[in-house]
């Protein structure tokens, strides 16, 4: 059992085009999915906030972490399939993510001028 927390301050969702919040949902989901099969995490919080036209999304858990080398090569990307994802998503959307493994993970995905 994972303890989950949703944090969202972001009003401007809904402004989103659908695909762009389709885009976002698998994000989540590819993020959440990983964090379930593979963190060992109790606690999981996800944090979606809002500031001027920027989007941010905060997820972080208490689990094992992750190498950030080993997902680096075109030998590794198959065993790191959903982090590769993740990167592919935000890149589409035209923002940035951040994999900090300290602690747990923290996924930091920022995705600027994407609310109008």
């Amino acid at each position: 059992e994972i303890k989950s927390k949703f944090l969202c301050a972001a009003d401007g969702l809904n402004k989103l085009k659908e695909e762009q919040q389709i885009e976002i949902y698998r994000i989540l989901q590819e993020a959440l999915s990983n964090i379930a099969r593979h963190a060992n995490a109790t606690e999981v919080t996800v944090k979606v906030t809002e500031v001027g036209s920027t989007l941010n999304i905060i997820i972080s858990d208490n689990g094992a972490g992750f190498n950030q080398e080993e997902i680096s090569g075109k030998e590794n990307e198959r065993h790191h399939y959903g982090l590769i994802n993740i990167k592919y998503r935000v890149s589409k959307l035209g923002g940035t993510v951040d994999f900090v493994t300290t602690e747990g993970t923290t996924i930091a995905i920022t995705i600027k001028d994407i609310i109008r």
